[in-house]
């Protein structure tokens, strides 16, 4: 990988998928998109093959609740915006990194990478070699995106305990061991 600027929040955060399903779960993607410093950024391969459903269950399954992912609102009210790999650089670095992540890391550590983006992510593995690349590339975590909101908004425990909630239920997302939020996260799931 060749070098690049520092990575700042002000130049955006590109979501992976597990994240665009997390803040979809939320039912309150835009106004936690809106709180964070900088634009935010999905990979078209995230937007379109990998961030399709949320839901209390497996699709088909009896008892199942989901919802089909439908960013287009989210993007036409310009909170989320679709972006593709644009030079070879970009597809040599994904390519790279895709042998040791799942792909839509990958693609959201590539375009991080040469466009001085934080990455949005909670995968551990990702985050570790992201970490080790020169110079390496900032991640934020589910975690740390819903504190921020939660913190300029002032929300209300009730309201953060349903958002959390909605978190853990439709997108079944759990801090992981080693988040430094994971006991504010958790407090929060109890808050009402």
């Amino acid at each position: 990988m060749t070098s690049r600027s520092n990575a700042a929040m002000q130049n955006g955060v590109i979501l992976d998928a597990c994240q665009v399903l997390n803040l979809f779960a939320s039912r309150r993607m835009d106004e936690i998109l809106h709180a964070l410093d900088g634009p935010a950024y999905v990979s078209e391969h995230a937007a379109t093959t990998e961030a399709l459903w949320v839901g209390t269950g497996r699709r088909g399954e009896p008892n199942s609740e989901y919802e089909v992912v439908d960013l287009a609102p989210t993007i036409a009210r310009g909170y989320l915006r679709v972006i593709r790999p644009e030079t070879e650089s970009e597809l040599d670095d994904f390519v790279r990194l895709a042998t040791l992540m799942d792909d839509g890391e990958a693609m959201a550590g590539a375009l991080a990478f040469h466009r001085a983006l934080v990455v949005g992510t909670d995968d551990r593995r990702a985050i570790g070699v992201f970490q080790r690349l020169s110079p390496p590339i900032r991640t934020i975590g589910t975690c740390a995106i819903v504190h921020t909101w939660a913190s300029r908004a002032g929300a209300m425990p009730t309201e953060l305990c349903g958002i959390v909630t909605d978190i853990r239920r439709r997108a079944r997302f759990l801090p992981p061991a080693g988040e430094a939020l994971r006991e504010w996260w958790n407090a929060a799931l109890v808050a009402a």
